[in-house]
């Protein structure tokens, strides 16, 4: 159950393309995605730009990935689909200017509700599998720059995130990112 109370605190209405996270449903095909797109561009001031695509395949219940974001200048949106299985996706509000700034949000996504998370430019985001066999699909306005490329530690107590998981499977990069510095952040 998405709990749309802390989805609309998080994504807040300040007059400006600020809100941290917006859950849209996608269609089928492509065509519906392009539209829905542009529509969401137009009443919400969000950036629909694609330009780079990824799939994460992750064969484990208990992988996790993350907290990655990419600095300034090629700080990136993304639309966050699961397309196999199930996972929790988080998000965490890495913006100083903003309300809910070092604020945390999850959702669970699966392949069977077409549920998407949007993720705004200055937020840190990750995932970990509740079943074997998942499959996750990214779209990005920023092709990946190895040099904006930034992380911090998944279960930092800065932000108190409770996963669903306790024992995650990290990759060695995810486990060897740093607890969170606040100037870190903004480079």
């Amino acid at each position: 159950q998405l709990d749309t109370a802390k989805l609309a605190q998080i994504v807040g209405t300040q007059g400006e393309p600020n809100g941290a996270v917006y859950k849209i449903t996608i269609g089928r095909d492509d065509l519906k995605l392009t539209e829905m797109g542009a529509s969401i561009n137009a009443r919400m001031g969000l950036n629909t730009e694609l330009s780079q695509c990824n799939i994460s395949y992750n064969r484990h219940r208990g992988t996790l990935r993350g907290m990655h974001w990419q600095a300034e200048p090629h700080a990136e949106a993304k639309l966050v689909r699961c397309t196999r299985g199930t996972i929790w996706d988080v998000v965490i509000d890495l913006r100083p200017a903003s309300a809910t700034y070092m604020s945390h949000f999850g959702v669970e996504l699966d392949a069977a509700s077409g549920r998407a998370l949007y993720v705004p430019e200055g937020l840190a985001h990750g995932f970990v599998t509740l079943e074997d066999d998942c499959e996750v699909s990214y779209q990005m306005s920023e092709f990946y720059e190895p040099s904006a490329t930034r992380g911090l530690r998944w279960n930092d107590r800065s932000f108190g995130i409770s996963w669903p998981i306790e024992n995650p499977i990290l990759h060695p990069r995810d486990a060897s990112y740093p607890d969170f510095v606040v100037e870190a952040a903004r480079t």
